[in-house]
C-alpha cells in the first residue's frame, strides 16, 4: 500500500502544470502532516516529494524552447502561442546554432505582453582526458540576451549550417551504402528553411518507412555508434563561451547533468561560464536542488526551462511545467542585465564599433572520417541487429 500510493503521488505530482503547481505544494504539505502520524516511511517520502519534484509555485519564465529555425516542431509564433496559453510571462527562444527564430519570436512574444530573451544554443565540445586517450564531449552552452545582429555570432551560424548540410550528405550517403536510399531533398522538406540535424533525417526515414519509429531510426542508424553516424565538427566550449559574451550574451550550460561531471563543470567555470541550467526535464528535484545550491553558493545564474521541441506529448507537457518561478527570474534578468552590458562594454573596447575583428570559425575541424575497420565495425553491428529484427 505505501509503495503504491508513493507512485501515485509522484505520477500525480509530474502531471500537473505551471498553474496547479503552488496547488499541488499546498496539497503536499497538508498530506505531510496527515501521514505524519499515520506511516513514518510514507511521512518521510512525501517530506522529500514536496520540495524535490515540484518548484514553488506557478512557472513564470521558461528559457529553453526550440522552433522550426531548428529542430522544433512550431514555428516561432506558433511556440511563443503556445507558452501564452500555458500561462507562461516570459519566454527564451534557443535554437540550436542559429538566431534565424529571434525576430519572430520576439514580435510574438511582444504582441502578447511576454518577457522575451534571445537567446541560442551552441553545440561545443569538451576535451576529455582519459587513462589511455582524449575524448571529444559535446555539450550544449545556452547564451541569453546575444544580439542576433552580431556579425561573429551570424558568421558562426552561417557556418554551422553549412557543417550540419555536410554532416547530413555523409549520413545520407552511409545510408545509400546500407540500402536504405534517401535524398536530401526529402530531408529538407522536413527542416525547411532551418538547420538540418539528425532529427530531421529521423524523421524521413520514419516517412518513407524505413523505420517505425524516431527512436528506431537513432538506434538503428543515427546514434553515435550505429552504422549510418558520422562525427560532428568540433567547437571548443571555451570558444563557444568566448563568442557568447562577444555577442553580448552570458553562457549558461544546459542540462549539465546530462554531460559533464563536477571537474568538468569546474573547467567550464574557469573559461568563463556564467550559469548553469537549473531545472530541466532531465534533472530529477534532488539534482535540481543541488545545482540551485551550487549556483547560490558560487554566485552563478541559475536558469530553468522545458527544453521544448513540441511534437509529442511528453514534450508537450513539458511546457509550462519546467522553468524558473518569478521571483527568480527576477533575479536572473537582473544580473543578466548587468553582465551583458558589462560584456558588450568589453567587447566595444577590445574590438572596436561593430564587433568585426572576432574570428568564430577557425576553431572548427572538420568532421573525423571513419577508419575502415570502424566502418566493418559498423556494418557488421547493422548486419547482427537485421539478423536479430
Amino acid at each position: 500500500m505505501p509503495v503504491i500510493a508513493c507512485v501515485q503521488w509522484r505520477a500525480f505530482v509530474f502531471g500537473c502544470n505551471g498553474r496547479k503547481r503552488e496547488k499541488c505544494r499546498q496539497i503536499g504539505t497538508i498530506v505531510c502532516e496527515y501521514f505524519r502520524s499515520l506511516h513514518p516511511r510514507l511521512y518521510r517520502f512525501f517530506l522529500f516529494t514536496v520540495p524535490f519534484f515540484m518548484q514553488r509555485g506557478t512557472i513564470f519564465a521558461d528559457l529553453h524552447s526550440h522552433t522550426t529555425a531548428s529542430d522544433g516542431a512550431h514555428t516561432p509564433t506558433m511556440l511563443v502561442q503556445r507558452a501564452f496559453e500555458r500561462a507562461l510571462k516570459a519566454i527564451a527562444v534557443s535554437d540550436h546554432d542559429t538566431v534565424a527564430g529571434v525576430a519572430e519570436a520576439r514580435k510574438a512574444a511582444e504582441a502578447r505582453g511576454m518577457v522575451f530573451l534571445s537567446g541560442i544554443e551552441i553545440s561545443a565540445s569538451m576535451t576529455i582526458q582519459g587513462s589511455t586517450q582524449a575524448t571529444e564531449r559535446e555539450v550544449h552552452i545556452l547564451g541569453y540576451n546575444v544580439d542576433e545582429k552580431n556579425a561573429a555570432l551570424l558568421h558562426y551560424c552561417v557556418r554551422s549550417e553549412k557543417e550540419r548540410q555536410r554532416r547530413a550528405e555523409r549520413i545520407l550517403a552511409r545510408l545509400a551504402e546500407l540500402g536504405k536510399k534517401l535524398t536530401l531533398e526529402e530531408v529538407r522538406a522536413i527542416s525547411g528553411n532551418g538547420v538540418i540535424g539528425r532529427h530531421h533525417i529521423a524523421i524521413a526515414l520514419r516517412n518513407a518507412g524505413i523505420v517505425r519509429t524516431v527512436r528506431q531510426a537513432f538506434d538503428k542508424y543515427l546514434a553515435d555508434d550505429a552504422p549510418a553516424a558520422v562525427a560532428k565538427w568540433t567547437f571548443p566550449a571555451a570558444k563557444a563561451i568566448e563568442l557568447i559574451h562577444h555577442a553580448g550574451g552570458v553562457a549558461v550550460l544546459a542540462h549539465p547533468g546530462q554531460v559533464v561531471s563536477a571537474e568538468q563543470l569546474e573547467e567550464l567555470i574557469s573559461c568563463g561560464l556564467d550559469g548553469v541550467e537549473v531545472h530541466h526535464p532531465a534533472h530529477d528535484g534532488m539534482l535540481a536542488q543541488y545545482y540551485q545550491y551550487f549556483t547560490d553558493t558560487r554566485q552563478m545564474l541559475a536558469s530553468g526551462g522545458s527544453d521544448y521541441h513540441g511534437g509529442s506529448k511528453r514534450d508537450d507537457s513539458n511546457l509550462g511545467r519546467f522553468g524558473l518561478v518569478q521571483s527568480d527570474f527576477e533575479r536572473f534578468y537582473a544580473t543578466l542585465q548587468e553582465r551583458s552590458a558589462e560584456y558588450k562594454e568589453q567587447a566595444k573596447s577590445k574590438h572596436g564599433s561593430g564587433f568585426q575583428a572576432f574570428d568564430a570559425l577557425h576553431s572548427f575541424t572538420d568532421s573525423v572520417q571513419h577508419s575502415v575497420a570502424d566502418s566493418l565495425t559498423r556494418f557488421k553491428t547493422f548486419f547482427a541487429q537485421q539478423f536479430s529484427s
